[in-house]
């Protein structure tokens, strides 16, 4: 009797690599080595760029591996009351906008601190890391803070 681990390694990718994210974490749960090869950067960075890749660029991923990296070493010095990293920077009108990572102990103590991808896919699919971005209302572009709201499958601004 012959299991999907007996496959060849490149045939269980090539499976892996047509898995949605959903059953990507159905997988998770199957065994070690499955949950290993499940968390891969390359299968959660394909499900980044399909779901966001018109939006999210590598400015979002290095506001993310700021983020990790502040999480990891235990910097909470711009941490907020409510438990999250980032905020608006500067006296108007010479403000800048950092991201915003809602709920910062998510990073520090998930399971998946050590997998970036995976992370940040979940953290913009449930609305927890705003990022910022360029609006276009009209002719008119605004500098914002942007987060994905999953309910509308829309962006929010503020």
């Amino acid at each position: 009797m012959s299991s999907l681990l007996d496959l060849p390694e490149v045939t269980l990718d090539l499976i892996l690599n047509q898995l949605s994210p959903k059953e990507l974490c159905r997988m998770l749960e199957v065994c070690v080595f499955l949950r290993d090869k499940c968390k891969s950067d390359d299968l959660w960075e394909k499900h980044l760029k399909n779901k966001w890749g018109r939006v999210i660029g590598e400015a979002v991923y290095k506001e993310w591996h700021l983020h990790v990296t502040k999480a990891k070493e235990g910097n909470h010095g711009t941490n907020n009351q409510n438990g999250s990293f980032g905020s608006f920077v500067g006296v108007w009108p010479n403000l800048y906008l950092c991201s915003y990572l809602q709920d910062s102990s998510l990073v520090i103590n998930n399971q998946w601190s050590n997998h970036f991808m995976m992370s940040l896919f979940f953290s913009l699919e449930r609305g927890r890391f705003w990022f910022p971005a360029q609006v276009y209302k009209g002719l008119v572009v605004h500098d914002a803070l942007v987060r994905y709201d999953y309910e509308s499958n829309t962006f929010q601004a503020r």
